[in-house]
């Protein structure tokens, strides 16, 4: 019987998925937080261990295997504490280029990181047990944390008030019935890649539905009141947040998606999302590695921001092509990118390789 471990001073927010994974592939009542096992992972030397990876420990027949998942937005940059620490060192962005810079100079070993497909946070507990393990953790994780209390309760709150239960999204209600209604919102990044790239692109496709007769579209961005470049974006500002179920159902009904590399370039939340939810994905090309099973014209369509407007008629008229790519999505998501079939990968391949 395998048992699993968890460190107690994760960041649960964006370690979510992978407990969700852990309580579908190896049970909840084999799996729970301990200090023990995560001592020399040094948490407390700063918060930048907190803010990017996961970890814990698998015990399988008196074999203990340790496992990191990197979550980290930058794909420049590997933990060397938690590397070393890790007999399983999996990363979401990864840039072959950076990594093999850390590879020549020997401090990692290119081919021992997994790369993993896309994720998001999603919500794992309801509110007793959002409170319990957030002091019991807490407690556990006293002598080995980089961040206070405050923050502690911040991250457990986020996973319980802005995310939803996974199996929400996989609720095929509210789904597109062949309109043309597309819906698309987004963050306004004050992020120097993002004011060069990313907000350009992610106008330029906003731009192109407006001005689409054919299409329905509402959303646009959220923007920060003291965002420098607030004035050049204010005509498509949003004037309300939306709460995760009513995004949701918006992305349900959406006859097309967009995404484009985020911050620090990296696979977005946003990506994990289409694919769970089986949509049609258009998607600039991506800065970072493609993650495996993630095919152009199979399960995504990768698109240049000079031709959207053309692509977008192109793909709102092709029938067959549209439920291609759907079914194809949902597939790649069902069979390699939901919780699950991440961690018994991951298990498969610690028992290959160890």
């Amino acid at each position: 019987m395998i048992k699993a471990y968890i460190d107690p001073s994760s960041q649960v927010y964006y370690a979510s998925f992978y407990i969700q994974g852990l309580y579908d592939s190896i049970g909840k009542p084999n799996i729970s937080f301990s200090a023990k096992y995560f001592k020399d992972l040094r948490r407390n030397e700063g918060r930048t261990a907190y803010d990017v990876y996961f970890a814990f420990v698998l015990i399988n027949d008196g074999v203990i295997t340790k496992y990191v998942i990197d979550f980290a937005d930058d794909a420049s940059d590997i933990n060397r504490s938690a590397y070393k620490w890790a007999d399983i060192y999996a990363k979401v962005n990864i840039n072959k280029s950076f990594t093999l810079f850390y590879a020549y100079n020997k401090i990692v070993d290119y081919n021992r990181i997994i790369q993993l497909p896309p994720y998001f946070g999603i919500k794992i507990w309801n509110s007793y047990k959002t409170i319990f393990y957030c002091i019991t953790n807490y407690i556990k994780s006293l002598s080995n944390r980089s961040v206070g209390i405050h923050v502690h309760i911040k991250d457990y709150l986020l996973q319980y008030v802005h995310r939803s239960r996974l199996s929400y999204y996989e609720t095929p209600s509210l789904k597109n019935n062949g309109n043309n209604y597309v819906f698309f919102a987004s963050n306004l990044w004050n992020i120097e890649n993002c004011n060069d790239t990313t907000n350009l692109i992610r106008e330029r496709f906003i731009i192109a539905c407006t001005k689409n007769k054919k299409i329905d579209f509402e959303g646009g961005f959220i923007i920060p009141p003291n965002h420098p470049l607030k004035e050049k974006y204010l005509k498509y500002a949003i004037s309300k947040r939306y709460n995760i179920h009513e995004y949701l159902d918006k992305i349900k009904k959406s006859k097309i998606v967009f995404n484009t590399p985020a911050v620090h370039f990296c696979h977005g939340w946003k990506l994990g999302e289409y694919f769970c939810l089986g949509k049609i994905i258009l998607s600039t090309n991506f800065q970072n590695n493609i993650p495996n099973g993630i095919q152009d014209r199979k399960n995504i369509l990768f698109v240049d921001p000079k031709n959207i407007e053309e692509i977008i008629n192109t793909i709102t008229n092709d029938i067959s092509f549209q439920n291609e790519l759907q079914q194809n999505a949902l597939s790649y998501w069902k069979n390699s990118a939901c919780p699950q079939k991440v961690i018994e990968h991951l298990i498969s391949y610690s028992n290959r390789k160890l």
